[in-house]
Order: C-alpha cells, then structure tokens, then sequence
C-alpha cells in the first residue's frame, strides 16, 4: 500500500471558498457549468499552508491568469483553479509507484462534490468511484482492529465494509484528458521552480 499525505486538501478548498464566497454548491457548478478543463489559462500554486507532499515548510500561493482571478474576484476560475491543483499535484506526486490507475476511490467530505470527482477523473484519465460510507477516516484503523481480533480474512472485511456506492461514479471525458496536457507541463514547470 501507498500513502501520500497532503496537508492542503480541505482547508486550502475552504479557504478559496472564504475568499471568493461560494457556497459548496455553488463550487460544484462553478466547476462542472460555468468552467472548462485547464480554466481558460488560470491557474494556482494551492499552497495556503506548510506542505508534506510536496515538502514545503513556507506556504506558497501563487495564482496566475486574468486579473479578477489573481485578486479572488472570478469564483469559478478561483473555484476551478483549486481543484485542478490538487489533482494535478496529486497526479505528480503519486507518478513515483509506477501504475496508472484505471479507477480510484475516494472518500470523505469532497467525495460528495462531483465537480471535484470530474476534475479528478479528468487529470487521471481513470473512472472515479465514492465509497458507501463517507466519512470513513477511522474505516482502516476499524478494519485492521477487527482483522486482528476475529476470524474474519482481510478479503472478507474489504468486500464487506469497502463497498464502492454504485450510484455514484464518474468517468474521464477523452477532450478533458486532453485540455490537462499544458496544465500538466506548465504545473510540473512551477514544482521544479521550487526544487520538489
């Protein structure tokens, strides 16, 4: 199993939503109706606050596009900008384990947004998937506790408590995956500016 941690997931996300004054559904059409891939050239360096992955001590917010977008007055670029990102980063820095993934699951509280669900599907070209149980940060350490103290097997436990929620899943769109090809590069550019 892989981990990769970042530290400005939710908070960065909350804190664009602050500045712009967006309400989460309002992000989420933002993202999926008012924006296209690769944001008309608007983009941003995400990091709010200090950064596990990659290793950045100082926050680093770099925005860069239309005026209105630098100064958080475009709620939906703004909105947008976050989200690709994350995902972008996300992409780079989880190239080091060598698969490409054909579906992805995830979790939490942005699993609900299917604008951050598209984005994702978009820059990973892979089929988005949510888990029936959200919130689930403590589903692991639940898992392995109850792996250790019964008779059950560890295939028994996934198949039965790491249910993908049929109802909701999202698939990568061949002219998104396109339109990240420059966002991808002018991204990577700025990771190595930094040295990460």
């Amino acid at each position: 199993m892989c981990l990769i941690g970042f530290a400005n997931g939710s908070l960065a996300r909350e804190e664009v939503v602050k500045r712009v004054g967006l309400s989460w559904p309002a992000f989420e059409a933002a993202i999926l109706q008012e924006t296209k891939p690769g944001n008309a050239g608007n983009s941003m360096l995400p990091y709010f606050f200090p950064e596990m992955t990659p290793r950045l001590l100082e926050p680093k917010l770099e925005l860069e596009g239309s005026d209105a977008f630098c100064a958080f007055r475009d709620p939906p670029a703004n909105a947008r900008a976050i989200v690709e990102a994350q995902a972008l980063s996300m992409q780079r820095h989880s190239d080091w384990i060598g698969e490409r993934p054909r579906s992805i699951r995830v979790t939490g509280g942005a699993s609900k947004n299917r604008g951050i669900l598209q984005v994702l599907a978009d820059v990973f070209d892979a089929r988005i998937e949510t888990l029936a149980v959200s919130n689930s940060a403590a589903l692991g350490a639940a898992l392995r506790a109850a792996h250790a103290g019964t008779s059950l097997s560890w295939a028994e436990l996934y198949a039965r408590f790491v249910v993908a929620d049929s109802s909701v899943h999202v698939e990568s769109s061949p002219d998104s995956v396109r339109a990240y090809a420059e966002p991808r590069a002018k991204f990577a550019r700025k990771m190595q500016a930094l040295g990460v």
